[in-house]
């Protein structure tokens, strides 16, 4: 892992103690010792990096605001950014939505980005979001755009609020005409995160996608399933959930969440439309040459 600085000046902090490190990168192993430093024992964790006055530090080449922070984890190295939100946010609009945007775009999606980091902060680690879909995609310096910092700095310290609370303010690409509340997304209700329909979507590339061709081994592999999937159903209840995926025997069924099915067969969302296509093995055997013999199968949802 390599550490640099622009301009060229390091820190790196070992037992309460600062070292200015020479110019140029720097590269640290797993144990939090610096080739180059060979004076020097392996740090004490965390091995932090600070920024020189009006600097910023790049990781592996991309610039991030804020101070790095490094612990040895099962043979790699786990960094942290610790970074002021304002700042964070600024690394983050742009990789949530397109820069070249209207303004009031951006400074919705800025007090979107902002709610969301304040009410979803991550439980039981060492750090508080992710960098990645798991939280919010963080660019660091890499993403940071003119139009998307100045949303972020119009925006100062907005967020959306519920019941005295910041609000857990989701988001998406695509709704494809209608939103899915919690209830449908997650098993339980929110209030304010109830299904709208959505008319203004269909200017997304993504409003309507597929189909998209699954056979019945992939599905069973992908959703583990245990026997031969022979059928898969969609509840109508709550629409866009997949509700059971039938096997043999014909009464072994098994009820499958949305949110799994949509990741685990790599689908843009749960609002899917279920067609099934099948054809049945016969119950004779051997069917000889110039015989007949009847198939049956199942054709559903195909539409035309």
């Amino acid at each position: 892992m390599t550490i640099s600085s622009t301009p060229p000046v390091r820190r790196r902090r070992r037992d309460g103690a600062t070292y200015r490190l020479p110019e140029g990168p720097v590269t640290v192993r797993p144990d939090l010792s610096i080739p180059s430093e060979a004076g020097l024992a392996p740090a004490t964790q965390p091995l932090v990096f600070r920024p020189a006055k009006k600097a910023s530090l790049a990781l592996d080449g991309r610039l991030y605001r804020g101070k790095l922070e490094l612990v040895p984890q099962a043979g790699f190295l786990r960094v942290v950014n610790v970074v002021a939100l304002e700042s964070y946010l600024q690394g983050v609009v742009a990789g949530e939505m397109p820069y070249s945007w209207p303004a009031e775009a951006l400074k919705a999606q800025a007090v979107a980005a902002r709610s969301y980091a304040l009410a979803s902060l991550v439980k039981g680690k060492p750090f508080d979001l992710y960098s990645d879909v798991r939280s919010q995609v963080y660019l660091g310096v890499a993403g940071e755009k003119p139009s998307t910092t100045k949303a972020v700095t119009d925006t100062t310290g907005q967020v959306v609020l519920y019941g005295g609370k910041v609000a857990t303010t989701y988001y998406f690409s695509t709704s494809g005409g209608k939103t899915a509340s919690a209830a449908d997304v997650f098993g339980f209700s929110v209030p304010y995160l109830v299904s709208r329909p959505d008319p203004w979507d269909k200017i997304s590339p993504y409003y309507r996608w597929g189909p998209v061709l699954l056979g019945a081994r992939t599905v069973q592999a992908k959703l583990g399933a245990d026997a031969r999937v022979t059928d898969v159903r969609a509840t109508r209840r709550r629409p866009g959930v997949f509700a059971r995926s039938q096997s043999r025997p014909p009464r072994a069924r098994s009820k499958v969440p949305a949110t799994v099915v949509r990741t685990a067969l790599g689908l843009r969302s749960t609002w899917v439309t279920i067609g099934v296509l099948r054809l049945d093995r016969p119950a004779v055997g051997a069917i000889v040459f110039g015989s007949s013999a009847r198939l049956t199968g199942v054709g559903r949802g195909l539409g035309a």
